[in-house]
């Protein structure tokens, strides 16, 4: 599998989901782990790789389903 289609892979929606909901605090918000800000808006979130993808590491699981290999950042800090 390449990293394209790992993105569009149900392991991955499915994971993301989980760390989505984990990282959800009391008030149902998730702050960026880069800038602290809360994400207001779904498309601005972004669960991040801190250990880039490729395409030699996908199937890695503990790298690409790993969730001390993520973090939730917003589109701004991602972007930068």
């Amino acid at each position: 599998m390449n990293r394209e289609q790992f993105y569009k892979s149900n392991k991955w929606e499915t994971f993301r989901k989980i760390i989505i909901e984990e990282r959800t605090d009391a008030d149902g918000f998730i702050h960026c782990a880069i800038c602290g800000k809360p994400i207001l808006k779904k498309y601005d979130l972004i669960v991040h790789h801190k250990q880039e993808l490729d395409d030699l590491n996908v199937d890695d699981v503990s790298i690409s389903l790993n969730p001390d290999n993520v973090e939730c950042i917003c589109f701004r800090c991602h972007n930068e």
